[in-house]
């Protein structure tokens, strides 16, 4: 709506592109890599390579309303915000999802985070693919495959997609899986409603 592009990369630094003009028309220097951005307006989120989050509200780019560091250990991958834009969910390499609210008060009873796209197998199945189930029972192993893509329905459900080629339904409400599709062959690198 206003003619403007938002661009994050590995110089860190989100950028605002003019589309009438195709000049830079503004900067925000973030200190971190950009890893993945998901905008709703009037919500910008940015994942960064610190395995922070930060929320900016566009009618006022230089207001950062939330910056937070996620659950998730590792790389940050993808990210949505809800449709009610009062919070956002953060996929990463390793298979796991952050559920986080934007409001610090809504935050210690309504965040969460969970694993996801991993199968358990036994050690001669895996062929050299070992990752340990650090706390869990030494035979039992898993394959640990990256969250791809993370997309907000609507209604407020969401489907994930990764690396093993699935794309996993969930409920954010009642924190739990809706259903997962068939493995296809190749990961899942996106995913989108159509309503």
């Amino acid at each position: 709506e206003n003619n403007v592009i938002i661009t994050g990369a590995w110089d860190k630094k989100l950028k605002f592109w003019d589309t009438r003009s195709k000049l830079c028309c503004g900067a925000i220097d973030l200190g971190h890599k950009v890893y993945c951005m998901a905008a709703v307006t009037p919500v910008l989120t940015v994942g960064l390579s610190n395995q922070y989050v930060q929320a900016y509200d566009l009618r006022n780019p230089t207001y950062v309303m939330l910056s937070k560091q996620t659950p998730l250990k590792h790389q940050l991958r993808c990210m949505d915000i809800f449709p009610s834009k009062e919070g956002f969910a953060v996929g990463s390499i390793d298979g796991r999802v952050a559920v986080e609210m934007i409001d610090s008060k809504e935050a210690k009873k309504r965040n969460f985070s969970f694993k996801c796209h991993r199968q358990n197998t036994d050690e001669q199945q895996m062929n050299g693919m070992l990752n340990s189930n650090i706390g869990g029972d030494a035979n039992q192993r898993q394959l640990v495959y990256g969250v791809n893509t993370l997309t907000f329905h609507p209604n407020g459900s969401f489907v994930t997609g990764g690396s093993d080629g699935i794309i996993n339904y969930w409920d954010r409400i009642g924190k739990a899986k809706i259903r997962s599709s068939k493995a296809m062959q190749l990961p899942v690198v996106a995913a989108s409603f159509n309503y």
